[in-house]
This record gives structure tokens, sequence and C-alpha cells, in this order.
């Protein structure tokens, strides 16, 4: 079968006038179906090469690579998370992909279906063929897409070709893609196109200031692609990946040193500041909340059903919390500042130098991504072997802080190095980050179920039992901190390795 893009507003007639076959249509009527098309904001299933389409209440996964139907589900509403999906085939597949990412209605179009049949001079079938409107559902007057499907009957292949060659006359030429892709494109959507990963083309010989502005602009581009989904409270991954580029803002504010007017950073720092701030309950919470199932499993099965008050008593928290988001999200005085940085990062840099310009913000951003690189990676190896050679445990929290300095600095400027050798460094410094980062949520962790288990009122018999399954998990959680501590350790020699000393060395050196 071969697919064509067909002229806008094609009709069976002008196929008729382009083929030299009599086209009429079937006595089938045409049909129309509602085709909707869900993925995650973060196009997970797309990025796994799949494809989760539904038709009224029949819903079916795709292989987008094999061009074929995996699985079928008839459901009576769409799903929004994994887990409104009944156990199965589909629930099984799309459960590790998805975890806890909301499905949302990427392309929602209407299909209007034509099918016709092509005659020989003989009045016999020689092929079978498909007309199609594809329209978005919400715009009904944005131009549709019109497509051709050819399907020879058995014994014309050949006509196929003819046809094809015919309809290249006319400037009508075979296209390879899917009813997935064309859905998406009539609905004016580009599957992958959010991702909260560093993905930015940086040039050896740009200037400082504007390296720095195009990092940072893509950073507030995927502050603002989350902000209205936050308010929604669809899924937690909204504030993560909204966080994420809070704290890498703050991080190059801080870390790319002198490309900036003094005055104006100090302001953009205070404000990035109390903005990372704001969300900070919300996400631990969050944590919390996401790590029930883990808890419970911790727990023998004589105290699993106590600890729900924990739970009912996070839940609570968790609603106070949103609230406050929102209600800061929405302030004027996060507008403004917002604003205030959009307009910042829109100006154009001042390359002639007509005004007076930091020191730094024209020096080739290869040579300062260089120097700052390499100064952290210095900062931290130190650091690391102190607390170690010292048994300063206490310490480690800020030893994660220098880890995560050092990757935002190597993934802003990836581009302009090697990318194997660059991958290689910032896997291993992620595997140590991780490591470090499991000791500090264990702290935290052990610190506010102490915290809740003091807030919790006793009068209540509930609650004092609650209490000993909280006792049990703190108990658990410091046997965890002794092997989250070795292999910290471990993590660490390995990053500090001497070949990664040299592989350093050779990409940032001065």
């Amino acid at each position: 079968m071969l697919k064509f893009l067909l002229p806008p507003e094609s009709t069976a007639d002008d196929l008729a006038r382009w083929l030299p076959y009599c086209i009429i249509p079937l006595d089938a009527p045409s049909g129309a179906e509602h085709l909707t098309i869900y993925d995650t904001f973060d196009w997970r299933l797309y990025r796994q090469l799949l494809a989760f389409m539904g038709v009224g209440q029949r819903f079916t996964l795709h292989d987008l690579a094999a061009n074929r139907v995996l699985t079928t589900a008839v459901l009576p509403d769409p799903p929004v998370y994994v887990w409104d999906l009944p156990h199965g085939l589909l629930r099984a597949r799309l459960d590790p992909i998805l975890e806890v990412r909301a499905l949302l209605p990427q392309a929602d179009v209407v299909i209007h279906t034509t099918p016709c049949q092509a005659l020989d001079v003989a009045g016999q079938p020689v092929a079978r063929l498909l007309m199609q409107e594809i329209r978005p559902s919400a715009y009904p007057a944005t131009a549709p897409i019109f497509t051709l499907s050819i399907q020879p009957v058995a014994g014309q292949e050949a006509v196929v070709a003819e046809m094809a060659a015919r309809l290249a006359l006319v400037g009508v030429t075979a296209v390879t893609t899917d009813i997935y892709h064309t859905a998406l494109a009539a609905a004016g959507q580009t599957p992958g196109a959010y991702s909260a990963r560093l993905d930015i083309q940086l040039a050896p010989a740009m200037r400082a200031d504007e390296a720095t502005k195009a990092i940072l602009s893509y950073l507030l581009q995927v502050m603002r692609a989350n902000e209205a989904y936050i308010l929604q409270d669809l899924d937690p991954e909204f504030l993560h990946d909204y966080r994420v580029a809070v704290r890498r803002t703050r991080s190059a504010l801080s870390q790319i040193k002198a490309v900036f007017p003094p005055a104006e950073l100090k302001r953009f720092r205070h404000g990035f500041k109390v903005i990372g701030r704001l969300s900070n309950r919300l996400r631990d919470l969050d944590v919390y909340l996401l790590a029930e199932e883990e808890y419970k499993r911790q727990l023998p099965d004589f105290l699993r059903g106590k600890i729900e008050p924990l739970f009912i008593y996070l839940r609570q928290q968790r609603a106070e919390a949103l609230q406050e988001v929102r209600a800061g999200l929405t302030s004027a005085e996060y507008q403004q500042i917002v604003a205030d940085w959009e307009r910042v990062l829109a100006e154009p840099v001042d390359e002639k130098g007509a005004t007076a310009v930091p020191r730094k913000a024209a020096t080739p951003i290869l040579i300062l991504a260089r120097r700052r690189i390499y100064k952290r990676y210095q900062q931290v190896i130190r650091a690391g072997r102190t607390i170690l050679a010292e048994e300063q445990h206490g310490q480690m929290h800020a030893l994660r802080i220098e880890c995560k300095k050092l990757r935002y600095l190597m993934e802003f400027f990836a581009s302009l190095f090697p990318a194997k050798e660059m991958g290689l460094l910032i896997r291993q410094l992620k595997q140590l980050q991780n490591r470090l980062g499991d000791l500090n949520d264990l702290n935290v962790q052990q610190a506010y179920l102490l915290h809740v288990a003091d807030k919790l009122p006793l009068r209540h018999q509930r609650n004092r039992r609650a209490l000993v399954a909280i006792g049990w998990l703190v108990a658990n959680l410091e046997q965890k901190k002794a092997q989250a501590k070795v292999e910290s350790a471990a993590a660490f020699s390995q990053f500090a390795a001497a070949e990664n000393a040299r592989l350093f060395a050779q990409l940032f050196a001065p």
C-alpha cells in the first residue's frame, strides 16, 4: 500500500482527472471518527517509539518502528494515569515508562474517510482507494490535511506504481508518514518538542554573555511550559522539571561570572532564590507520598496498616503546600520578576561596547567554560578527599551540592566538547551525585518522620500505633544510611580515579 499527501480540498473527481481509471465511491458511506493521541508532557511514549491512541472507547498501543498494533483495550473513559488501566499487557508495558506522569491528549482530530474503487476500461476493479480528510477537533476552521492510500487488488500490483507515476506528474508524491504523525501534524504538534534536558548548541567562539543568555532562555522556556500544569496539579513531575530549571538558572547566575551587570545580577539572583523556596515544601511532600508503598514494604505485616495516619497527615499538609504554590505562581510579584527576566534575556548583547559591559561578557564561551568546569572539578576533588579522609559524614550534603554545580556546568557547555568523553564524565558524576543524594534523602526522611511524630495528636489510639510504625521506619533508615555511606565513598573513589583526572585535564585544563 502506498500513501500520498493530496492538495487541499481534493475530491474523488480530482482523482478521476489525474488517473486513467474510473474512480467511483463504494457503497459504504463516508465515515468520520474522532481520534485522540495521548502521551506524557515530555513525550515518554514517543521517545520509546510507541503511540497510544483512542477512538471512542477503543484504545490501542502501536509500535511506531514496526508500524503494528501491540495491544488493544476497551475502556469506559480515557486513562490519565497508568493505574487507571486494568491489569494486563497494556498496563505492564506502560507502567515502567509512564511512572507517575499523566497522559495528556497531544492531538485530537476528526478523520473523514471516503472509500473509493478504481476500475479499468473493462469495468474491473484494480485498486481500492481511501481518501481521508484530517482536521483538528478544536479548530474546525483550520485547513485540514488530505491523504490518499492505494491498495491494489490481487494480481494488479503494477497498477499502484502506475498510479504513483501519474500522481507525480501533477505534483503529488508518496509519503511514509502514518496516521500518528499525520494527525499530530494536522493538530500542529511536533512530537518530542518538549524536553527538560538541556539541548543547547553553542559555538566555541560565541560571546560569553550571548551563550549564557541562550542557556538561561532555554531554562526559562522549561519553567514557563510547566507553570500551568503545576497549577492544575496533574502530576508531580511538572513541579520537578520546573524546580530543576530554577536550580539550573540559579547555578548559572552564580557560576558564570562577570558576564551580566552586577546590579542586574544581584536582583535576579535574589528573585530566583525566592522562587526556588516557594515550592520546597510541596516537592518534599510529593517525594514522601511517592514513597508510600516503599515505606509500607519496609514494615512488617503487623505494622503495615498502622502507618496510615502518617500519610493522612502528609496529604493534608500537601493540600496546604499546593495552595501556597498556586498563590505564589499567580502573584503579581512572581509575574513581574519573570516578565522582567524575559525582557533582559531578549535584549541583544552589546557587541560594540557602546556602554560599560562586564569584563568577561565578550570572552569566547569555550575559554570561560573550560576555566569554570576545571576549577569546580578541582573543588569537588579536594572537598571529597578531605571529607572521606577525616570521616566528616555530616559534610556529605555539601559535597553533593558541589557535585551538582559541576554537573550543571558540564551540561550547560556539553555541546562545546566531545560527546563521548562528556557523556562518560557526566554519567559518573551523576552516579556519585545520586549516591550522595540517597544519603542526604535518608537523613532528611529521618528528621521529617520525627517531626511528624511530634505533630500527631496522641489522644487518638491509631496515632499512638502509627508512632510505633514511624519508629520502625526511622530505625530502618539508620541501617540504610550505613550502606549509603559506603556506596558514596566508592562512587567518589571511582569519579576521582586517575583516568578521570587525566580526562578532565585534557578537556578543561587552561
